[in-house]
């Protein structure tokens, strides 16, 4: 048995240094370094590190002169193509870093006209923001590390940080505060009289928008402060909150600007432009509901809170997706049918039917590998049946027929860069026919088909426009005529319908000052339409579908599906016709692929990285090594470790620090009981990818005294999560630990007594697990989720004494080892509502409920069951002045608790024939308890505090025991806990 528990303690050392080890899957890592940055790349993003290393420099002493500070520290910037998904991220986690993701922008972020710049001026302007330090601090940073920043961490909330952030991304006349798109969020919120108030979009509101709402109010606030009050008074007001001169961002604002908050947030209301237009659209008479258009009131579909997007439209057919599902509804003379669910999948970007709306050509997020990628599918409509493009990379996907052949064309993008690349499908495979390359920086969004030819919505710059690209069966048809028009104007959502008995070309544009707004370009006649009037919610993803536009109307916390009747809007003089501007630029392919910008010569030069960490860190004091106990005869809880207690046995200090690209993490620790009896030293490895690929987590540890070895143990935890189909998770674990050594009967350091037992004892535990999960959010609800869990676990101990028994042995006598096995299966399914009908927006009343079975996890208990329900609950999501408080929600719920078992009974593996006795021999007992729960769910509304998960639920609860538990006493608690 020993060899066994020294095998699987060599085994998890072994597992450390090869997870410790592992890297990006790029093995050519290159380093090139200005003055001001280590810029670290794969050798595939060398064409992005060559345009950040011209420009990282002079970027951040612009930043740091707005900011009236000189240039103060470096720091690592990662670039990397590990996924497909546009983002970027600072953090001060053991560091200063920038990680950048070398992918091309999905068209809500198209707002740069070099984006891989202005995504760094955004995440740098961060890093000189939340570093805006005085001596005393830098002090501090120099020794304890970045991320001793008590201003970012418990003072400015995402509100400040990111309207810093989107402000000076904007200041140049490019970023969001200058694309319609992304200020209608406030100026629709002014509007429909929902305007925020600047405590309600700190970062800890957790219903949609969740915390897009920081972003959303949060750089228009920055912007307008800094214009009335200038510059300076900004970034006083920024070294005031990092440097904690004050205890609350408000009273930071207050003594700067000499206003209260709430005073400069009314100012800034104020100055937000909005048409006088009515707040509700059904009101215009050209504005129907989609799911009820003969009534002047929303429908009850449109109260829900849904956020429908991605609508597509056929001959026969218009389609959407909402809660994570695509549903159709039939469309026919001037008619729309009842919508009919066609399937639920994780992450779909988009679903595009077929003219005969057969297919659908859908892309969607795959989170199998390292990073999440793009991928597209033709799914069949009437039977159901997937085929998956093997490319990874292809997102806006559309499905078109030529000469009887079924094509897909959808966007490819790679770093940069993007191209169109179309398929042939024969039925049962697809065959790529040709690929249109564009220029580096340039995009390409929602390619669709009409007339024998593509077209697809175009950035290069900041220019938008559309594009004819010809018959992409093969590169032969390939061309390019371009149709621009309103030079200010920025486009969405491309098209392809009929409407007024022509094929038209449908997209979304706005213009600086207007809400997004319906236009249409005729390929034949090369007329433009444009809607020259606003409509409360503004238009997104206009289809043409049963004589009429259907489009989702975007308001501040939901969205509506509405119908737009052009003919009414025309004879209303609410369209502008004009003729597109139309230029060739060349009949070939090649027109596409030439560089932009120039090239990227000067003195940049790389070198191989080779750095497992980054040099700098954090530097941590506390307890630093476990001690552990054991405690072979108290073993209640079967899924915890209760045969041994960890305590803080040695304190002393920690040295923490990650790869620049956070995938890996080391921890060193070394330090002494305070009592000076023992040192203590220990290591940690963990990391994980981006995705819940895979993750570890490893903890060798060590403990010694004056006279030598006092203990040696061991944690390991590995798992790996992989997506099946898009509907279930399937997750493994296996978790390690392992101890050697003598009891430490100390507490905190403060004891060690160990003198008097002065045994050798071993324990191992290993525990291996499986779960299989369906349960998915099925709705806009807060507690729409439905679904079920299956999961299993075994889990083995052994433990004992090593050597000769002394007179203090914790086991009893003749029991030298202590072998136990345990198998727990456990089930658990949610169910969405159990009353017939769903619940107005921001309301709970169709009784959501959970439940969750688990078989011989407790000794003494055979099955344990728990069931809890939500009988009401308001979605408050209100932030307080003066007090840092945030209320998500209040509930009130039911919960049910019961087990089946016979106290004292180990119904383990090897006593599961214990069971079956009992049942039998009417052993075994039920009890089971009633409670109510009166919940209210706050968060702190500061620094780090206020983001969507920090809440909690503090409950009062009234339980009813029932049958063996003291049955009619009701009993009165209150505590802190979780729902669902």
């Amino acid at each position: 048995m020993r060899r066994v528990f020294v095998f699987a303690l060599l085994l998890s050392f072994v597992l450390s240094f090869v997870s410790a080890a592992s890297m990006p899957s790029h093995s050519k890592i290159r380093i090139s370094s200005t003055k001001w940055f280590d810029i670290i790349y794969p050798v595939e993003s060398e064409n992005s590190a060559r345009e950040l290393f011209d420009k990282a420099d002079s970027i951040y002493e612009k930043i740091c002169a707005s900011y009236g500070k000189e240039p103060d520290f470096r720091m690592p910037v990662v670039i990397t193509p590990d996924t497909d998904a546009y983002n970027a991220y600072f953090s001060n986690g053991h560091y200063n870093h920038i990680v950048l993701f070398d992918a091309v922008s999905d068209e809500s972020m198209a707002v740069f006209s070099e984006p891989l710049l202005g995504t760094f001026t955004h995440e740098l302007t961060h890093a000189v923001s939340i570093n805006m330090r005085n001596p005393f601090w830098k002090v501090i940073d120099s020794v304890f590390g970045d991320i001793f920043n008590p201003g970012s961490a418990f003072i400015m909330t995402t509100l400040f940080k990111e309207g810093a952030a989107v402000s000076m991304e904007s200041s140049g006349g490019e970023g969001r505060l200058n694309d319609p798109f992304y200020l209608h969020m406030s100026r629709q919120a002014k509007l429909s009289g929902k305007f925020p108030s600047a405590q309600d979009v700190t970062g800890a509101r957790d219903k949609f928008p969740s915390a897009s709402a920081s972003y959303g109010f949060g750089g228009p606030f920055a912007a307008f402060i800094q214009q009335k009050y200038g510059m300076e008074k900004y970034a006083e007001f920024w070294y005031r909150a990092i440097n904690a001169k004050s205890l609350t961002y408000e009273t930071a604002f207050k003594r700067i600007y000499d206003v209260s908050l709430g005073t400069a947030w009314k100012e800034f209301k104020d100055s937000v432009y909005v048409p006088d237009i009515p707040k509700n659209p059904l009101e215009e008479k050209f504005v129907t509901d989609f799911f009820n258009p003969k009534s002047d009131s929303f429908s009850r579909q449109n109260l829900l809170g849904s956020r429908f997007y991605g609508l597509s439209s056929s001959d026969v057919s218009v389609s959407y997706i909402d809660g994570g599902a695509v549903w159709l509804c039939s469309a026919q003379d001037g008619m729309f049918g009842v919508p009919k669910k066609l399937f639920s999948r994780d992450g779909i970007l988009s679903a595009r039917l077929s003219s005969d709306g057969e297919f659908l050509a859908v892309s969607y997020e795959d989170d199998n590998s390292s990073g999440t990628k793009y991928k597209s599918a033709l799914y069949e409509i009437k039977s159901g049946r997937w085929h998956e493009i093997k490319q990874a990379g292809l997102r806006d996907a559309c499905v078109y027929y030529a000469e009887g052949k079924i094509y897909v064309t959808a966007v490819y993008a790679f770093s940069q860069s993007a191209s169109l690349v179309t398929f042939a499908f024969d039925g049962k495979s697809f065959l790529r026919a040709s690929e249109v390359s564009f220029a580096s920086g340039e995009s390409v969004f929602s390619p669709c088909f009409i007339e024998g030819n593509v077209y697809a919505v175009c950035r290069s710059g900041l220019e938008w426009t559309i594009r004819c690209f010809g018959d992409l069966r093969n590169s032969n048809g390939v061309k390019n005529e371009t149709y621009s028009f309103l030079p200010d104007a920025r486009l969405r959502w491309l098209s392809a319908g009929i409407l007024g008995g022509k094929p038209v070309l449908l997209f979304s544009y706005a213009e600086p000052d207007t809400f997004p707004r319906l236009g249409w370009l005729d390929p034949s006649s090369k007329e433009m339409f444009l809607m020259n009037t606003d409509v409360s919610g503004g238009v997104y993803w206009p289809v043409a579908a049963a004589g009429s536009v259907v489009y989702s109307s975007y308001f501040y916390d939901n969205r509506k599906l509405l119908c737009l009747d052009t003919t009414s809007l025309d004879n209303a003089g609410g369209v502008l016709k004009l003729t597109a501007a139309r230029s060739a630029v060349n009949e070939s392919s090649d027109a596409f692929s030439e560089s932009h910008g120039g090239s990227l010569e000067g003195t940049f030069s790389s070198k191989k990285y080779r750095k497992p960490y980054w040099h700098r860190g954090t530097l941590l004091t506390g307890p630093v090594v476990p001690g552990y106990q054991l405690i072979p005869y108290v073993a209640d809880d079967v899924k915890n470790d209760s045969l041994i207690n960890t305590v803080p046995f040695v304190w002393g200090l920690t040295w923490m620090t990650s790869n620049p690209w956070d995938s890996d993490t080391l921890t060193l620790s070394a330090g002494t009981s305070f009592d000076a009896k023992a040192w203590g030293f220990s290591a940690g490895f963990s990391g994980s990818t981006s995705t819940s690929l895979f993750s570890y987590n490893e903890m060798p540890a060590v403990v010694v005294d004056k006279d030598g070895f006092v203990q040696a143990s061991n944690n390991l935890s590995l798992s790996s999560g992989v997506n099946l189909g898009g509907k279930a998770d399937l997750l493994f674990s296996l978790e390690n630990k392992a101890f050697f050594g003598k009891n430490t009967w100390g507490f905190g350091g403060l004891i060690l007594d160990y003198i008097e037992d002065d045994n050798l004892y071993f324990y191992d535990k290993n525990k291996v697990s499986a779960k299989i999960s369906t349960i998915r959010k099925m709705g806009p609800g807060t507690f729409e989720l439905g679904g079920i869990a299956l999961s299993v676990a075994y889990k083995t101990v052994v433990m004992g004494t090593a050597g000769g028994r002394h007179q203090y042995n914790v086991f009893n006598e003749g029991d030298d080892m202590v072998l136990q096995q345990y198998l727990y299966p456990e089930v658990s399914v949610n169910i969405p509502r159990l009353l017939p009908f769903s619940c107005r927006d921001s309301f709970t009343y169709n009784l959501p409920v959970a439940f969750n079975v688990q078989m011989c996890s407790y000794i003494g208990k055979f099955l344990s069951f728990e069931a809890e329900s939500v009988i009401f609950a308001y979605e408050i999501q209100r932030g307080i002045p003066f007090v840092p408080l945030y209320f998500n929600r209040f509930l009130l719920t039911a919960d049910y608790c019961g087990s089946l078992g016979n106290s004292g009974t180990d119904y383990t593996l090897w006593n599961f024939v214990k069971v079956f006795s009992d049942l039998s021999g009417d052993r075994m007992g039920y009890r089971d308890f009633l409670s109510l729960k009166l919940i209210l769910e706050p968060s702190f509304n500061t620094g780090l505090f206020a983001n969507p998960s920090s809440h909690v639920s503090v409950y009062c609860s009234v339980g009813l025991p029932l049958k063996n538990f003291d049955p009619g006493n009701f009993k009165l608690s209150f505590g802190v806990g979780s729902l669902f």
